[in-house]
């Protein structure tokens, strides 16, 4: 096991005479068994900065250590590491037990050894009746298995996952998550995981690094991460459904009034600071406001007008819109309103979250 740390680690393709930064000076220290989750949309350079830590892209600019040792210009086999990939790039010819063993007899590993670690993988994954077929005679899952037990035979310092889940239908992912969950509590071992899926990096994370061009937006436990976003754009993608966000402006009184930018609908603050809301009134800003609370009203609140009544069973999602923006609102059984219909939501103004609309950054009232 090991610490992992990135020190301002930077990644530049050049093109010619252009160039283009695929990720900018990311800070992040892993702890030695921490489970971290990178997350965010396509193209955000959290592949990227998995293949740099595993040495399958050059670093740029800046240092990355694992345990006390840099790392930039050292050989993927000699940085003593695992990585399971999207694709399970087993061989098709070998058997489970091939593939699983072929990383330790390439080292030469005695043949005892080798027997031992493939069978002990084996039983911590349950896949010992697995291991004398072939790729093609098993289901995904299996095979995800399979990869996953080869990088574990290794005993690495630091697993690497890359998306390692995306191949296999949602049953089977929420399967795969509790396995790679137990796996971390029963190895201890350091691991980086990769995914755009923000479920799983909420289920499987100790920390959670939010990117975005490139960029760190936010680096924290899933709890804080959901309950006080640093600025916009994790308030959006953290959360099923997202946060809903409102362009306005506050005005100030007693109480203080959001306006929409719309200026469609007005939402009265009261219980919040007046002295906090006045120094912000007149500013362009964000409100954000969770599912969750938000909740059809008799009087009061926004009008909106419902798009979409998404029943659920235990919940019913309603998609509405103000004027140009969409809203989600959580309602309980029986209380789905009818689409195409004018109801009124009420946010609860003690959860509500705000940001600048330039920056995006939270705003603290």
């Amino acid at each position: 096991m090991a610490r992992v740390r990135l020190e301002k680690l930077r990644k530049i393709y050049q093109d010619g005479p252009r160039s283009r930064v695929a990720v900018h000076d990311v800070e992040l220290d892993v702890a030695d068994g921490e489970f971290v989750v990178l997350v965010g949309p396509s193209g955000c350079g959290k592949s990227t900065t998995l293949r740099m830590i595993a040495g399958l892209e050059s670093i740029s600019g800046g240092r990355l250590l694992i345990g006390d040792r840099v790392m930039n210009d050292v050989p993927p086999k000699d940085r003593d590491i695992a990585m399971v990939f999207q694709s399970y790039a087993l061989y098709p010819h070998m058997t489970a037990f091939d593939n699983m063993a072929f990383a330790l007899r390439l080292r030469d590993r005695p043949l005892a050894e080798i027997t031992k670690r493939v069978e002990d993988a084996a039983t911590l994954l349950g896949i010992s009746e697995l291991l004398q077929r072939k790729p093609r005679q098993m289901s995904g899952g299996e095979r995800q298995r399979i990869a996953l037990g080869r990088a574990i035979v290794r005993q690495p310092q630091v697993f690497l996952f890359d998306e390692p889940l995306s191949n296999l239908d949602a049953k089977l992912r929420v399967q795969m998550r509790r396995e790679i969950a137990r796996l971390h509590r029963q190895l201890g071992t350091t691991m980086i995981y990769v995914t755009h899926d923000q479920v799983e990096a909420m289920t499987l994370g100790d920390r959670i690094v939010v990117l975005r061009d490139g960029r760190v937006q936010q680096i924290a436990d899933p709890g804080e991460l959901y309950a006080t976003p640093r600025n916009a754009f994790v308030a959006s993608f953290i959360g099923t459904p997202p946060m809903n966000l409102i362009k306005g402006a506050i005005e100030p009184g007693t109480p203080a009034i959001f306006r929409s930018s719309d200026g469609l609908s007005l939402l009265p603050l009261p219980g919040l600071p007046v002295d906090r809301l006045t120094a912000i009134a007149g500013r362009p800003l964000i409100l954000g406001v969770r599912p969750e609370d938000v909740h059809p009203a008799t009087d009061g609140g926004l009008v909106v007008r419902v798009d979409l009544v998404e029943p659920l069973g235990n919940e019913i999602l309603v998609y509405a819109s103000l004027g140009e923006t969409e809203l989600i609102a959580r309602a309980a059984p029986g209380q789905a309103p009818s689409a195409a219909s004018s109801i009124r939501l009420q946010p609860d103004t003690a959860r509500l979250h705000f940001f600048d609309a330039e920056s995006g950054q939270r705003i603290e009232v």
